[in-house]
């Protein structure tokens, strides 16, 4: 979806239904999920952490470099967790900071990225990029991606999908109509 058509919303709407009935994939009763609302750029995680200021403080968290450097490590005390691709893949020397969250330690992963419209773009739907989520990802947890009109930018749309499923991910995609913009498609 385009800026300002409501995907944020949307993603809140999920997070707070999960928050409060408790799912999570380890199953444990009592544990709130982890979810990661990944963006691309600093303004977009910003106004998404805003936008879920009805959660409870201590389950929100905005990840940044600064904060890992002067902690040592990355953050796992919360339930929901904001931060940007560039931050998602850098670290000291070869390994990305978040290398350092166990594996399964996500539920549910949103991402919030450009429309992959050229190739500079492109380079945010890698191969590297998704086997390092999906390392972090639970066995049985979801990723939903929005992947640009899979009627205007069909090669894009399908690009996106055979990238993910060459990643081992088991996928759907799928699009909707957007009043105000049109067909816009999606991978879950």
């Amino acid at each position: 979806l385009a800026t300002g058509t409501g995907k944020t919303s949307i993603a809140f709407q999920i997070a707070w239904k999960l928050f409060h009935s408790r799912w999570n994939l380890s199953r444990e009763p009592l544990r709130r999920p982890r979810i990661l609302f990944l963006a691309d750029r600093n303004i977009l995680a910003d106004q998404a952490y805003n936008a879920f200021s009805a959660f409870p403080d201590d389950a929100l968290v905005r990840i940044a470099p600064d904060e890992i450097k002067k902690k040592g490590r990355v953050p796992k005390n919360g339930s929901i967790f904001f931060t940007i691709f560039q931050t998602f893949m850098s670290g000291p020397g070869d390994t990305p900071y978040f290398g350092e969250y166990p594996p399964d330690f996500f539920d549910f992963i949103v991402i919030d990225f450009p429309d992959p419209a050229n190739f500079a773009l492109g380079k945010l739907y890698t191969s590297a990029f998704y086997r390092l989520l999906e390392k972090r990802l639970s066995a049985r947890g979801l990723i939903v991606v929005q992947s640009t009109s899979p009627l205007y930018a069909r090669q894009s749309f399908w690009c996106v999908v055979t990238t993910l499923e060459d990643v081992g991910f088991k996928t759907s995609p799928y699009h909707a109509l957007v009043p105000s913009f049109g067909e816009w498609g999606y991978i879950i």
